[in-house]
């Protein structure tokens, strides 16, 4: 959901080290947005960890990209929702599908 509209855009691997990380990009209205999900384990149990940057390509993009800061807390809760969400599922043996 975007804006509450529902939102689908593809999504390309373009970066993958098996039990380490995935990187995806997914190019959208002038916009490159760029994620990194990674995965490091100790004997204290296991991390994942997520970080996303967006590249406004062209003037208007940068344009528009101008008020995004206003979103940032949000997209941050969104995020960190995401992983704790991941981790319930983990820690209750559930299968994760995206």
């Amino acid at each position: 959901m975007l804006f509450g509209k529902p939102a689908t855009v593809e999504k390309w691997i373009t970066d993958a080290v098996e039990n380490e990380f995935y990187k995806t990009r997914v190019e959208d209205n002038g916009f490159v947005f760029l994620s990194t999900m990674g995965l490091s384990g100790s004997s204290g149990g296991i991390t994942l960890t997520s970080s996303h940057e967006t590249r406004p390509q062209g003037i208007v993009a940068r344009f528009m990209s101008i008020p995004m800061f206003l979103f940032k807390g949000v997209a941050k809760k969104a995020l960190l929702q995401d992983l704790n969400d991941i981790k319930s599922a983990v820690e209750k043996g559930l299968s994760i599908t995206a």
